[in-house]
């Protein structure tokens, strides 16, 4: 198992238009209704009230947040929230990420390159097939093979190069392709693993009752894993590994697992930990992360 923690980025460039909105000014005056477009959080927001200086962002009474612009929904903290486009593509500056972990992700095949900003040219390739091919021809006519496709890709760096852009190209046919988040990453080297994991989940459906009849039905919720992992660290590591978990709270992490196993690759972030000191030799650390959705 890996922790990988988000590097700074900047969009270069990307086949998905920015928004249609204007653009929010302090100094203008809005009417109830009227749809601004606020930079600062690439977020789209429409007017509750009659206002004039009133941030979007800080007004939450004068201004209803319709979510982030297309563009920019790939980059936001939502999984479950996509940037869609038929040909979709994104170039985006990563100064020194090691990886990318792209989730959430409709596409048939997706092709990442590393383009290294110093020397102008593309230095890695790869393409991933996202949809898994048939077992049999019972599966081929009947199963749902296709449609079965890997929603997460891993892309581990094989250059050293820190200047580089990633370049990412999302294939669905004729179809909208689409992905949930886009995150460069270096790994975080805090200890080692044990190789046993417990996954677990949170389910957010809901009961809710009829208020006319009384009866109560079951109203479907989004779906978060959970993974319970311990860390082995020597004992002269116990400080720097305790100050890398609280330097993660409140952030944004991917866990990855060696076995390619997709549901052990989780975009979460730290919920709780516990450092069990054993002697003078190390320490482990049970870390309890949670999907995030």
């Amino acid at each position: 198992m890996m922790i990988l923690s988000q590097t700074p980025m900047t969009v270069v460039n990307s086949s998905v238009d920015d928004s249609f909105y204007e653009t929010w000014v302090e100094e203008t005056s809005y009417t109830v209704s009227q749809k601004v477009y606020l930079p600062e959080n690439f977020g789209e927001y429409e007017a509750k009230t009659d206002n004039s200086g009133k941030k979007p962002n800080e007004n939450p009474l004068d201004w209803k947040f319709l979510g982030t612009t297309n563009k920019f929904k790939m980059f936001d903290q939502f999984l479950n929230t996509q940037t869609k486009g038929v040909d979709l593509q994104t170039e985006v500056l990563c100064y020194g990420a090691t990886f990318l972990f792209l989730g959430n992700i409709t596409a048939k095949s997706v092709t990442i390159e590393v383009f290294n900003n110093s020397t102008l040219e593309v230095i890695e390739s790869e393409t991933f097939k996202l949809s898994r091919k048939p077992m049999g021809w019972i599966d081929f006519f009947y199963g749902g093979w296709f449609e079965d496709c890997k929603t997460s890709i891993v892309y581990r760096r094989k250059t050293l190069t820190r200047n580089i852009s990633f370049i990412v190209k999302f294939d669905n046919g004729i179809n909208e392709a689409g992905c949930g988040i886009f995150f460069p990453a270096k790994e975080k080297k805090t200890g080692i693993t044990q190789s046993q994991l417990k996954i677990s989940g949170i389910d957010y459906s809901t009961i809710n009752k009829d208020p006319d009849s009384g009866a109560t039905y079951l109203k479907q919720g989004n779906f978060a894993n959970t993974i319970d992992l311990k860390v082995y660290v020597p004992y002269d590591q116990t400080d720097t590994a305790n100050k890398f978990i609280i330097d993660s709270r409140g952030k944004p992490i991917v866990v990855v697992n060696s076995k390619s196993i997709e549901s052990v690759n989780l975009f979460c972030y730290m919920q709780t930990y516990e450092i069990d000191i054993e002697g003078s030799k190390g320490s482990w650390i049970p870390i309890k992360v949670v999907g995030l959705i």
